[in-house]
């Protein structure tokens, strides 16, 4: 298995796990479904770091006979068998809880107590953090999301803004998300047009009338006229804009809640005739800044994965 490979299975290990810390954040009600996936994320850890290091699914169970003092022969590998076949491996004890904790769920539909998710949060976040280094020899926090994505110039914008955040330049990335964000609305629509050669009743988008503003004929004998329509076309254009990105939004099963926020952050971007990019910044609370970004890169990152995963059938 290349380092490639690794990084890239890594990435979605702790896209799941990320998933879950979100999903811990939701309601008491429904936020134990949390302990499924951070269960899930440690899995996966394991089986990756077995592909690592060459231990086959029969040599699973070999070493673990040798090892765990089994006398009944094992046909599966449970999770907490991991800890026998990588001994290397810490927080045993508290993923455990994690364990039992999934096992009472799924299998009994015990829902853990609010302080149980609060801790298997932070369990799930020193495991990952330990072992990413015994195993992988990398940091936890510095493995890129942004290898999961294939939109090249997303990609590109979302790993400069990575590398921003890093070096906590704030405003900075918060330009380059804005930039993701613009082009991946753009990239959105070309792989409309690229799949169909015309427009026509196999893909109908939501066509937004221009009214024209300009009056510069008549400028002198209309000037009132002139200046009232071309407030009303420009914010009639403006509000079927904004229709047309939030249906395009909810199709993608995107929160719009999420999406609100995210508009609300980070600088508008706007595309000039000859497609130089200008950029309106807000103003921002320092305080808040450092969870802003966060926010606004996920969000952008969430959002163009699932562009990318969507193919026309």
């Amino acid at each position: 298995m290349t380092q490639n490979e690794i990084l890239k299975r890594l990435a979605y290990i702790k896209h799941l796990y990320k998933q879950a810390v979100e999903q811990s954040k939701q309601p008491e009600t429904i936020n134990y479904s949390c302990i499924l996936s951070f269960h899930d994320a440690i899995d996966w850890f394991m089986s990756l770091a077995c592909m690592k290091k060459g231990i086959t699914d029969v040599s699973k169970i070999d070493i673990l006979h040798k090892n765990s003092g089994h006398k009944k022969a094992k046909n599966s590998i449970a999770l907490m068998d991991y800890f026998v076949i990588l001994p290397d491996l810490q927080v045993a004890s508290e993923v455990e809880k994690i364990n039992k904790l999934r096992n009472a769920l799924k299998h009994d539909f015990v829902l853990p107590s609010k302080l149980a998710v609060s801790e298997s949060v932070s369990t799930s976040t020193i495991f990952f953090e330990v072992n990413t280094k015994i195993v992988f020899n990398l940091k936890f926090s510095e493995i890129s999301l942004t290898d999961l994505l294939s939109i090249g110039n997303v990609k590109d914008y979302l790993k400069k803004a990575e590398g921003k955040i890093l070096a906590l330049m704030f405003e900075d990335a918060m330009e380059e998300i804005a930039k993701a964000y613009d082009e991946l609305i753009q990239t959105d629509d070309e792989l409309l047009k690229n799949k169909w050669s015309f427009w026509s009743s196999n893909y109908k988008k939501i066509l937004t009338y221009q009214i024209p503003v300009s009056f510069e004929k008549n400028e002198k004998s209309l000037e009132k006229l002139g200046k009232s329509l071309k407030e009303v076309g420009e914010t009639v254009n403006i509000n079927m804009g904004r229709i047309d990105e939030s249906i395009k939004i909810l199709s993608l099963g995107i929160d719009y809640r999420k999406y609100r926020k995210l508009m609300s952050l980070i600088p508008v971007v706007y595309r000039s005739t000859n497609g130089k990019v200008i950029m309106s910044k807000p103003k921002y609370e320092e305080s808040e800044l450092l969870n802003n970004t966060q926010f606004a890169f996920d969000f952008v990152l969430e959002c163009a994965l699932k562009v990318q995963e969507f193919s026309l059938a």
